[in-house]
């Protein structure tokens, strides 16, 4: 009777040993076996103290039921591969956020469908999907909100969404789309620098930091979480998306195609070849505007402790460049009418893409046309001295024309209407590089051809109208106007 009681104890604790076992493996396994993930991130909670932009709250929980009808087309519109899921992890005001976060991308991408989709995907999936904690882990807070994350991509996805993107250009300008985005010259951009670029928190557009690494195995992290790296499809932008075409061919290289003649970009000179994109139909009509009389150059300190200086032409001066945004406005605003036909300068502009902006080349774009812009600047602690105002802005867009954020006046180069103004399109009068020595500057709309279009013809009529008004009213600038190629 023992030797029974004995066996019988025997074959319960092992019995009770092997389901302990067998559901600790289980266990185990369920949790390193992407698939089974749940959010790490829901809602909006505050502001990043870093940079006062608003950030996600940190969440670990099972994805929750987005019935907002507005949210949900938001989501089909924006984050498709979503728009089937009942449950997210991304609630109304995230996906208002996700589209704030994706406008200035969005815009320069647009060109191209399939580059705009996979462009798209890294964060509709960072901030929507139902997975999150497969590849996504929360590494800094402030309170309850994330203040930083780290995020892991298959080497796959990362170089299928960087090569379909790689030769975007944007038609107002010709510049390549990847440059603004990557913070490096498009030849020297790579999908690691690209992400790199786009989770860094400098860059002026990343609420918070984001660490990306692309690998393609698991990564055990200190804290005890498994990260399996995100893998989404991406599609070649030789394919079309949904009802959109394939990307053009000069957006894509992968799909041959006849060069095209840029037109010449430096009006002064007719010495460029790489400027303002030529498209057909279409010219540029350029005005070089020259401040009469004496004017003494502008001395600009670098911050301190530097005690060096540099000099820059009088039409920099700040009131100066006040006075052409203004010239500026009022010509964007002008309108014609002839036979009961009202023609603005909308209805005969170039647009980029997805812009609704025309393609406007002017030095005032590295400020996208805005004078509070245009007036900022950063003092030292002491409020004494200045650190940084719109010279050292211009300085750096001299350098980078494509730089998407500054960090001292939090400002962009990229011009309101999404393209990258090279200096050497709005300035005459220079030596070499130095286009602080500018005598004149440049403004360049890019309208249809007056000789293809009546209502070209009857805008620029008004135009040269206008702006012999002008001058009339203001007798210390002249403004020279023609056309490329010649009209």
């Amino acid at each position: 009777m023992t030797a029974d009681f004995n066996c019988l104890a025997t074959r319960c604790v092992f019995c009770f040993l092997l389901l302990y076992v067998t559901e600790s493996v289980c266990k185990d396994h369920r949790q390193a076996t992407p698939g089974h993930g749940q959010c790490v991130m829901y809602g909006m909670c505050g502001v990043n103290p870093i940079n006062g932009k608003r950030v996600p709250c940190t969440y670990t929980g099972p994805p929750k039921p987005l019935t907002d009808p507005t949210a949900r087309r938001v989501l089909e519109e924006w984050c498709p591969d979503f728009s089937h899921e009942t449950n997210t992890c991304c609630d109304s005001h995230q996906l208002s956020w996700l589209q704030a976060l994706l406008a200035v991308p969005d815009q320069i991408l647009g060109p191209c469908p399939a580059c705009q989709y996979n462009f798209r995907n890294v964060f509709c999936n960072m901030v929507c999907s139902p997975k999150q904690s497969d590849f996504i882990a929360v590494t800094g807070t402030s309170s309850q909100s994330v203040t930083a994350i780290k995020y892991d991509v298959t080497t796959t996805f990362a170089d299928g969404m960087y090569d379909s993107c790689k030769d975007v250009t944007m038609p107002s300008s010709g510049d390549n789309a990847i440059s603004i985005l990557c913070g490096w010259p498009a030849d020297e951009c790579s999908p690691k620098r690209l992400l790199h670029n786009l989770g860094n928190i400098r860059n002026g557009q990343s609420a918070f930091s984001i660490k990306f690494s692309v690998t393609d195995s698991p990564e055990a992290l200190p804290s005890g979480e498994t990260l399996y790296p995100m893998n989404a499809t991406t599609i070649p932008c030789s394919s079309p998306v949904g009802n959109k075409s394939r990307c053009s061919c000069r957006d894509c290289g992968a799909v041959p195609c006849p060069p095209t003649t840029p037109i010449p970009a430096n009006p002064c000179t007719n010495s460029q070849t790489n400027g303002i994109q030529n498209v057909p139909g279409y010219v540029s009509l350029h005005l070089l505007i020259q401040r009469l009389g004496n004017h003494s150059r502008i001395k600009h300190l670098y911050p301190p402790p530097s005690l060096q200086s540099i000099m820059f032409q009088s039409v920099f001066e700040k009131t100066f460049l006040h006075q052409i945004l203004d010239l500026q406005s009022k010509i964007q605003s002008l309108s014609f009418t002839m036979s009961s036909t009202s023609v603005t300068l909308d209805n005969i502009c170039l647009h980029d893409s997805v812009s609704k902006h025309c393609t406007i080349a002017s030095v005032l774009q590295y400020f996208q046309n805005s004078k509070r812009n245009v007036d900022k600047k950063v003092m030292d602690r002491s409020g004494f001295f200045v650190m940084a105002d719109y010279l050292d802005h211009l300085l750096q867009c001299f350098r980078r024309p494509q730089t998407s954020f500054d960090p001292p006046l939090n400002m962009s180069c990229v011009s309101e209407y999404g393209g990258v103004v090279q200096p050497f399109q709005v300035f005459c009068g220079y030596d070499g590089a130095n286009y602080q020595n500018s005598t004149q500057l440049v403004m360049t709309f890019v309208i249809k051809n007056p000789r293809m279009s009546p209502d070209a013809s009857m805008w620029v009529n008004g135009l040269r109208r206008f702006t012999q008004t002008w001058q009339n009213a203001n007798k210390e600038v002249k403004i020279t106007t023609f056309f490329e190629p010649p009209n």
